[in-house]
């Protein structure tokens, strides 16, 4: 009984070596799977939440900072000239595109008037994927 606790305590103080201590139990088992599979003289460390984690979080980040570059400039060639100064795409969350306007002039235009032409002229642009909304608001659009 005093091995099966010295074992279990060993376990948790691993489990919290790994940052894994409190993480669900479907974790910890895949975790325990990958450890034990390993020959104890040649095993790397085993990785941390927050390295796979950043590295993760770097790849998503760059993937929607490509695609909403793509998007910005897709926006330029369909949206007409003398509104280019008077907009600025701001974010694009799943498949709706946010941008900014100068004014609620502008706003009614664009959302009211030029709305079908300019979602389909874009989609058009863009290949890979669809956007389905844009959402305008009023707000300073001064680049910095």
């Amino acid at each position: 009984m005093v091995t099966l606790m010295a074992k279990s305590a060993s376990r948790r103080a691993i489990l919290d070596v790994h940052g894994l201590l409190h993480s669900p139990v479907a974790v910890q088992k895949d975790f325990w799977c990958r450890y034990n599979q390993c020959k104890r003289q040649s095993r790397a460390p085993a990785a941390m939440l927050g390295d796979l984690t950043s590295v993760l979080l770097a790849k998503r980040t760059r993937g929607l900072a490509d695609r909403l570059q793509r998007v910005a400039g897709a926006w330029q060639c369909v949206l007409p000239a003398a509104y280019w100064p008077s907009t600025r795409v701001d974010n694009l969350e799943g498949r709706e595109l946010r941008v900014t306007v100068n004014s609620a002039a502008t706003k009614f235009i664009l959302s009211r008037q030029l709305y079908g032409e300019l979602l389909r002229d874009l989609n058009a642009q863009l290949s890979g994927f669809e956007i389905l909304k844009i959402r305008f608001r009023v707000g300073s659009v001064h680049r910095s």
